[in-house]
């Protein structure tokens, strides 16, 4: 799979404009969608980075946030800087995501413009760009796709022939955005793929320089590893994400196929294609092993998260390139065979009117309610609520809600807690025995009759209402 063919196709401007198209996509909306909880924990952590002055160990409402390597927050917090903005704001949490998207077409492009032609990079290319993995996660804060853009960039230099240097300093970025996990993957990836064509482990060693390659990446990670640990007294990894507590192998799900189904779903629409392909019995021609080859970046990774605790689809994202390039492939060969049948050669138009109208839908409605969840707006006119509605010495608590969100909202910390027992204890040590909840409102009939409610605000999401209230004993 390494290296491209002698006659390598060139980039052209279909391949640029596919990457514009991509930045379109993950722009759309991103000033006006409120943020979910997850995104929030980015904003918020890149605001008390700049708040604190501390570029070392993350906190989120004032607490050391120790899930996540800083380099998402890193990047957002710097680009409010740079906009010499006051707060962080949703867009500045996105803009990574949205050219990290940008980022996994154009290399998604490169690798199959190395390994095939220019027609099915640009098919490959639009499949992505038109994918529902990239539009969802484009419109994130998450550091998901940014760290997708990493992995792709190891499997650019790896497939393009680039220098070695390159694959270990996106090791190394990756490694600073979501940690080693995918990365290590890939790399066995790697191994594998270029065991099976027949290149010895010295000629391996010699074209991936692992020692100098390992010593780089190290180098540009341990450092903010071992300063946060020692900013923490030494002991406050133990038992963190940051310290590996999700690396620990669970063999009670290992039968689950979730990742060899689930992820599929980051490469609608175009998935319909292999439906078609399935059905006519149509295949693509491979005489250089360049499916099975990418069929290894996919599964490697998806046998690996199984054996993992958790099931969460997007995890494989850094899989879209290598799946959007099998898909093309899919589509090169059922494109040839509808142009054979003269009766099946409305295939080829229907399939380019559903990326395009994915793509128009995407662009029109991308921060619309009509694409999100309507909970996104409902916690933030809430959490702005909450906010101005109570004096700041009142404390604002969430039950059976989320808390993140609301906090960014509110410019203020709402506690998340998972009881009405601890509803009540924080109603005790309050000044003059009153805080803010904010809860569903069928919550509310739990608290004992000697606490006066006060609905302040409500809003419906889905078959949900959430208030936000006031509580106080009663005299």
């Amino acid at each position: 799979m390494t290296g491209a063919p002698a006659a390598a196709p060139g980039w052209d401007r279909r391949h640029t404009a596919i990457v514009l198209l991509a930045l379109v996509v993950g722009a759309a909306g991103s000033t006006t969608l409120p943020l979910d909880d997850h995104e929030a924990f980015v904003v918020q952590t890149a605001q008390e980075m700049r708040d604190r002055h501390d570029w070392i160990v993350p906190y989120f409402l004032e607490k050391p946030r120790l899930n996540k390597p800083p380099l998402s927050y890193w990047l957002v917090a710097g680009l409010a800087e740079v906009t010499a903005s006051p707060r962080v704001t949703p867009w500045q949490g996105r803009t990574p995501s949205i050219l990290g998207g940008a980022g996994v077409v154009a290399l998604t492009m490169a690798i199959a413009l190395g390994l095939l032609d220019a027609r099915a990079a640009a098919l490959a290319g639009l499949i992505a760009a038109s994918s529902l993995g990239l539009f969802r996660y484009t419109h994130s804060a998450r550091p998901d796709m940014l760290y997708a853009f990493w992995c792709t960039a190891i499997l650019a230099a790896f497939a393009r022939g680039w220098h070695a240097y390159l694959l270990w300093v996106g090791a190394a970025l990756a490694t600073l955005t979501k940690g080693p996990q995918v990365p290590a993957m890939l790399l066995a990836a790697i191994v594998i793929v270029e065991r099976r064509r027949g290149v010895t482990f010295r000629a391996l060693a010699q074209r991936l320089r692992p020692l100098t390659g390992l010593a780089l990446l190290c180098a540009l990670t341990v450092p903010w590893w071992w300063a946060v640990d020692r900013a923490l007294g030494g002991h406050g990894l133990a038992g963190t994400q940051l310290g590996g507590s999700l690396l620990t192998p669970s063999w009670s799900q290992v039968l689950d196929p979730y990742y060899f189904y689930r992820p599929l779903a980051l490469v609608l629409p175009s998935l319909a294609i292999l439906v078609v392909a399935v059905s006519w019995r149509c295949w693509p021609r491979d005489p250089r092993g360049v499916l099975g080859a990418l069929a290894v970046f996919v599964i490697v990774p998806a046998i690996a998260f199984t054996c993992g605790p958790q099931r969460r689809p997007h995890y494989m994202l850094p899989a879209l390139g290598p799946l959007s390039i099998l898909l093309a492939l899919v589509t090169c060969a059922v494109f040839e065979r509808a142009h054979v049948a003269s009766r099946s050669r409305w295939i080829p138009v229907a399939v380019k009117v559903m990326w395009a109208a994915t793509i128009v839908v995407e662009v029109a409605l991308g921060g619309s309610r009509r694409l999100w969840s309507a909970e996104r707006w409902v916690m933030e006119d809430l959490g702005r609520l909450a906010g101005r509605a109570l004096p700041r010495t009142t404390p604002l608590l969430a039950l059976d809600a989320g808390a993140a969100a609301p906090s960014y909202y509110a410019a203020r910390p709402i506690s998340s807690v998972r009881s009405v027992t601890r509803v009540l204890a924080a109603l005790e040590r309050s000044p003059g025995e009153r805080v803010g909840l904010l809860t569903e409102r069928r919550s509310l009939e739990r608290l004992p009759p000697d606490v006066a409610v006060t609905i302040l605000g409500s809003g419906v999401a889905g078959k949900n209402e959430f208030v936000f209230t006031e509580l106080a004993r009663r005299r």
